[in-house]
């Protein structure tokens, strides 16, 4: 079985993580500019990237025509990326709940969503394929919308989470491997339906998850929560989630997960970060010059070791995606995906 890797970049504003509500006000995007080392080390690796881009990203000139840089020289993929704090039209009150897409009016949804995406297709010329949304708040409500603008592909669930505390979706049980989305439960598989998601690529550092990850529930329960036992199990190792995200986690943590991944039949290794650790500041995790470098350090060792050690080809989402629709099948032609010459 081939191994795939899909490098996935939440493109957006530098802000605090921790400061809710998120400001509307002007953003700031000069984390872009920093982008260019790490998309030469995925050049140098023969690794596509995609970018999920958000509104104050394609409302900047400069930004956009980074990205563009990026689509035509090096290959990547462009999609969407919608945190609605700062996407118009400004309809909700800004508040901690209104940050997660699943808590708006379906008909907000929407004006939103086609606002982002029709900037972002006449920024570039041609419609997003595929899709992220902000803070992980997606539903079945957003997939029939995306659905509707002709998208293709999400990349929003998270395994083996629970966002509910911040008033988003719990996503803990939900399938670990791409499928197609069911019109009614996102978490069943419809084969005729007509989003194919992708989930970020999580998991524990045992296998088999299904079983682990009950236990791992079990433990955090409201029962048990006194006993503070994830947290006693995360330090001693003895059950330990992982996400393949360098912000988060150490390169030999995330080579386990990708072992793991791999013991589970998953082909594909969905990695997640944002554009906005680049810059020391630029979020709530990475603060200084030296744990920009070091996550820097920690995204190019990771890619090398999965193209080079494991043999994964680093691929688009798009091409993920027609390449389980039909293997012979010319990566993104048949999707109108305009390929750089």
């Amino acid at each position: 079985m081939k191994r795939y890797l899909v490098i996935t970049v939440d493109t957006e504003e530098e802000f605090n993580w921790r400061d809710i509500p998120f400001s509307r006000s002007k953003a700031s995007v000069k984390n872009i500019k920093e982008l260019r080392r790490i998309q030469k080390v995925f050049d140098d690796l023969n690794a596509k990237v995609t970018y999920f881009i958000d509104f104050p990203v394609l409302k900047d000139r400069f930004a956009r025509q980074t990205l563009e840089e990026f689509y035509q020289q090096y290959g990547a993929e462009l999609g969407t990326h919608l945190h609605p704090w700062c996407t118009p039209p400004f309809e909700e009150e800004a508040s901690s709940k209104n940050t997660m897409v699943n808590l708006l009016p379906a008909s907000l949804v929407k004006s939103k969503l086609k606002m982002l995406t029709d900037l972002f297709s006449e920024s570039f010329g041609f419609r997003p394929l595929s899709y992220r949304a902000g803070r992980f708040a997606f539903d079945a409500v957003s997939a029939k919308i995306i659905s509707e603008l002709g998208y293709k592909i999400d990349s929003s669930i998270t395994p083996f989470y629970d966002w509910s505390k911040s008033h988003g979706p719990n996503f803990f049980f939900a399938p670990y491997r791409p499928y197609f989305l069911g019109r009614e439960d996102i978490f069943c598989e419809d084969k005729k339906g007509g989003i194919f998601e992708v989930p970020v690529s999580a998991g524990f550092n045992r296998v088999p998850f299904k079983i682990w990850a009950k236990i791992y529930w079990f433990a955090r329960s409201k029962k048990l929560r006194k006993l503070k036992l994830v947290g006693a199990l995360d330090r001693s190792h003895l059950l330990k989630r992982t996400t393949l995200a360098p912000e988060f986690h150490s390169v030999e943590e995330m080579k386990s997960l990708v072992r793991n991944l791999w013991r589970e039949k998953v082909n594909v290794f969905n990695m997640i970060f944002h554009s906005s650790s680049f810059i020391p500041g630029g979020n709530s995790i990475v603060r200084t010059s030296e744990e920009a470098s070091a996550f820097e350090k920690r995204v190019a060792d990771i890619v090398s070791w999965i193209v080079r050690e494991c043999g994964a080809e680093a691929i688009r989402l798009s091409d993920y995606f027609l390449r389980k629709m039909d293997p012979v099948r010319n990566e993104g032609e048949d999707l109108g995906y305009r390929r750089p010459d």
